[in-house]
């Protein structure tokens, strides 16, 4: 949560702070781009900072890159308020109690199941997404973690 709280907007509070950020730009859409694809959400929003959607733009671009111009990965969770975060964290347990780094406007997650629009494992594309996740952390653009009761990797860009 550190790397969130250095590197976000600082803490979204409330679903209308969440609101104004949006109007002032400090908080973009991600839909889907070269090498992504960001499923329905229902705990979260499809915004992150202008940073972090350069980044996300990068990883998607390289994946495409080692896989093939049609291959993408699935973005299961963006920026959540901290209501959203309560909520979440009464169906799902190993969600964090109190703040999270996903209300900082710098955190996703990838699902390392998901690929091509397809929820089943597939281990080459998931060993080249973990390939260039390293790659950027080691170059400090990125910290990420692999959850696995959760079946992705939480990514916050530094």
């Amino acid at each position: 949560m550190f790397a969130g709280e250095s590197n976000g907007i600082g803490l979204i509070s409330s679903e209308s702070h969440f609101e104004s950020l949006i109007k002032e730009n400090k908080l973009v859409l991600v839909s889907q781009g070269a090498g992504y694809d960001v499923m329905k959400l229902t705990h979260s929003h499809p915004y992150i900072t202008p940073y972090s959607k350069i980044v996300l733009e990068e990883l998607g671009q390289a994946f495409q890159m080692l896989t093939d111009t049609e291959s993408f990965f699935t973005i299961t969770s963006v920026t959540r308020t901290p209501e959203q975060q309560q909520s979440l964290r009464k169906r799902n347990r190993n969600a964090t109690s109190g703040e999270s780094s996903h209300s900082y406007g710098v955190s996703f997650d990838i699902s390392y199941i998901r690929f091509n629009g397809k929820k089943g494992g597939n281990r080459d594309a998931q060993k080249k997404l973990e390939m260039i996740l390293d790659e950027y952390q080691k170059s400090d653009k990125i910290l990420f973690i692999k959850e696995r009761n959760q079946s992705c990797y939480h990514v916050t860009v530094r």
